[in-house]
This record gives structure tokens, C-alpha cells and sequence, in this order.
């Protein structure tokens, strides 16, 4: 009997071990990171670090991350110059130029040329929060409501 619950507990202990790491969105250097905007002049996150900062990685393919674009739109004019807020893709710069004409986008779409799975992003959306001083804050490896977006930023910005 003692057995059996020694093993339950090692199977239970597993498996919120596989759940916590899935969950939780990899670390990135974002301040190592150089992208690319729509016309293909790099771009240097570091050269963004002055305020507070938004990375959200996302795809023009996946159906949350198109949900939470208008969040993201509507954050960045309440919030205004406050904080950076960058939305990156690993998709051709064309294509997201396309979308952002297409949805009338105003925020700052990137280009990176290394593909997400390069930088550890296996699923998107992936967005991270960063202080004014550089520094990660949160992470959030899902979809955000504008609530959550909204009390997200406020928190970097404070």
C-alpha cells in the first residue's frame, strides 16, 4: 500500500513538472535580440530599452494571437508613448505587412529572421514584459484579454 502511494506520488509530481515547464514561456535575451521592421532595416531591442517594453510573438496563422491584436492596437493608444509595444513574427515581412495594411494596425510590426523554435518558442502567442529598466517582469505563454493586457502593462509602467 505504501508502495502504491509512493508511486501515485512520483506520477503526480511528474506530471505538474511537465505541466509547470509547458506552461511557462522560455527565456529569451530580448535585449540580444536584432529584427527586422517591414522594410527590412534592423532593429536593436536595445535601442527600445529606455521605457518600458511589450514583446509579443505571434503568427498571422494562429486564431488567438488574431484575437488578441485589437488588445494589443487598443493598449498601445491608452497607453501611448509610456511603453514600447512590438509585435514579432517569424513570418516573411511582406506577408505581415499585408496584415497589418489589411487590419489597419498602427503598433510596431518586426520581422525576425530566426525562426521561434530557434529562440525556444515552440506554440504562440508568447508575450513578455519588461520594465523600463530591462528587466523581465512576466511572461505570459497564451492569449490575453485586454484586462489582462491592460493590468500587464500597468504593472512595467508603474
Amino acid at each position: 500500500m505504501v508502495l502504491l502511494f509512493v508511486a501515485l506520488l512520483i506520477a503526480v509530481g511528474f506530471l505538474i513538472e511537465r505541466k509547470i515547464k509547458h506552461n511557462t514561456p522560455p527565456s529569451i535575451n530580448a535585449m540580444g535580440l536584432v529584427l527586422q521592421d517591414l522594410n527590412g532595416k534592423e532593429i536593436a531591442l536595445s535601442d527600445l530599452a529606455n521605457k518600458p517594453m511589450v514583446l509579443n510573438f505571434w503568427g498571422t496563422w494562429c486564431g488567438p494571437c488574431l484575437q488578441e491584436i485589437p488588445g494589443f492596437e487598443k493598449a498601445g493608444k491608452q497607453f501611448g508613448d509610456k511603453v514600447n509595444i512590438v509585435l514579432i513574427s517569424d513570418e516573411s515581412p511582406e506577408k505581415i505587412a499585408a496584415f497589418r495594411q489589411k487590419n489597419n494596425c498602427q503598433l510596431l510590426y518586426v520581422h525576425s529572421s530566426k525562426p521561434f523554435t530557434d529562440l525556444g518558442i515552440e506554440a504562440v502567442p508568447v508575450t513578455y514584459f519588461y520594465n523600463a529598466a530591462g528587466e523581465l517582469v512576466t511572461a505570459k505563454k497564451s492569449a490575453l484579454n485586454e484586462n489582462e493586457l491592460s493590468a500587464a502593462i500597468r504593472e512595467i509602467i508603474q
